[in-house]
C-alpha cells in the first residue's frame, strides 16, 4: 500500500483497563493493516474533551473510531460534523443501554460513515461484525479468522456470560497493564493465546483478587431484608465487581 493510499485512523474507546475497549480498538487495527492506527483510551467523563481535541492529519484519508463508548455534549457532534465535513469519516459502535436510550439526541447528530447500536453483543463483538461485512461488500476476504476467537473472550467477559474459562484471565491482564499496553500486546498476537507479559499480568490480577476476595469474606455482613432477600455488604480491595461475582455465585 502507497504511503499517498494510507488511512490515518484514529480509534477512541472505552477504559483506561476495559478489555471490550481495548479489543474494540484492536480489531480496527486488525482490519486495517498497512494503515496508521493511533488508539486513545479514555474514561467516560472524559469522553467529550478527548472527542473535542481530536484533530485530522493534513494531506491523509482520515478515519475516526468511537468504540464502547459514548458523549453528552452538543458541542462535541458540532466538531465531529465540523471533522467529517472536512473529509472524515466517522464510525460509532456501541452497546451501552446508556448511549442506545439516547441514540436520537441532540449530541449524537453527527454525519457518520456508520454506525451500529445494539446490546446485542460487546463492543468488540460488534466492531469485528461490522467490518467483516464491510470487508465482504467490498469483495475482501476475511483477515484473519484466529482473531475471532480473542473477540469472543471479549464479549463473553464484558457481558458476563462466563462461558469461556479463559475470558477473565483476558480481562485481568489488561486491568494489570493497562489499555495501552495491552493493545501493544493484543495487536501483535497471531493467535488467541496470552503471550508471556499478558500471562504474568494475568497471574498477578488473579492473585490479587485472591486478596481482595479473602478480605471480603473476613468482613462480610449479612442482612435479611422484608422482600425475602438478602443484602451483602463487605470490604474489598479492589476487583468489586468480579468479588461481588465470587460471593454471588458461593450462594447460588
Amino acid at each position: 500500500m502507497s504511503s499517498r493510499n494510507r488511512l490515518n485512523i484514529q480509534v477512541v474507546s472505552h477504559g483506561l483497563t476495559c478489555l471490550d475497549g481495548v479489543v474494540a480498538a484492536a480489531t480496527v487495527a486488525h482490519f486495517n493493516p498497512g494503515n496508521r492506527v493511533t488508539p486513545i483510551f479514555v474514561t467516560n467523563s472524559d469522553a467529550d474533551r478527548v472527542l473535542q481535541e481530536l484533530r485530522l492529519a493534513a494531506g491523509a484519508q482520515n478515519e475516526i473510531w468511537i468504540t464502547d463508548l459514548s458523549w453528552r455534549c452538543e458541542a462535541t457532534a458540532f466538531h465531529l460534523n465540523r471533522l467529517a465535513g472536512a473529509g472524515a469519516r466517522i464510525y460509532w459502535i456501541d452497546h451501552h443501554r446508556s448511549a442506545i436510550s439516547r441514540a436520537d439526541a441532540p449530541e449524537f447528530r453527527v454525519e457518520f460513515a456508520g454506525k451500529v447500536l445494539s446490546e446485542e453483543f460487546s463492543a468488540a463483538r460488534l466492531t469485528y461484525d461490522y467490518l467483516r461485512r464491510r470487508r465482504r461488500h467490498l469483495g475482501k476476504s476475511a483477515n484473519g479468522s484466529d482473531f475471532f476467537r480473542i473477540v469472543e473472550l471479549a464479549d463473553d467477559y464484558d457481558r458476563w456470560v462466563h462461558r469461556l474459562p479463559d475470558s477473565s484471565k483476558w480481562a485481568l491482564a489488561v486491568q494489570i497493564l493497562g489499555s495501552q499496553e495491552s493493545y501493544r500486546s493484543i495487536v501483535r498476537l497471531r493467535r488467541a493465546a496470552l503471550s508471556p507479559k499478558l500471562a504474568a499480568a494475568a497471574k498477578a490480577g488473579e492473585a490479587a483478587i485472591r486478596l481482595s476476595l479473602e478480605r471480603a469474606q473476613a468482613t462480610l455482613v449479612k442482612q435479611p431484608l422484608a422482600d425475602g432477600l438478602t443484602l451483602l455488604a463487605a470490604c474489598c480491595v479492589g476487583y468489586s465487581s468480579e468479588v461481588a461475582f465470587e460471593l454471588y455465585r458461593s450462594r447460588s
